[in-house]
């Protein structure tokens, strides 16, 4: 989207309650018209964003590997703050 071309950018947002058969059947519509706006591809990445929240895939062991590094000093952090009262696992190097 060209916001010089098409105007100013406009923010959606809508609410699916999951196992109201009402807000499922209006999904189609709110789909198409977010479609008309933002295109395919944006649509798309909005409802593989919408699947991963709803069923997550596992991490890998490497971004496993990856986050427990990058939080390390920073549950470190809290821990020796004492914010980490009862954090389950401990907190390792």
């Amino acid at each position: 989207m060209n916001p010089d071309r098409d105007g100013p950018l406009q923010a959606f947002r809508f609410s699916l309650r999951l196992g109201d058969p009402e807000a499922t059947a209006a999904m189609p519509d709110r789909m198409a018209d977010l479609r008309a706006h933002i295109g395919d591809e944006a649509v798309h990445q909005v409802q593989r964003s919408m699947v991963l929240h709803r069923q997550p895939r596992p991490l890998t062991g490497e971004q496993a590997a990856m986050l427990r590094e990058a939080v390390a000093p920073v549950l470190r952090d809290l821990s020796d703050r004492g914010n980490l009262a009862g954090y389950p696992g401990g907190v390792t190097s």
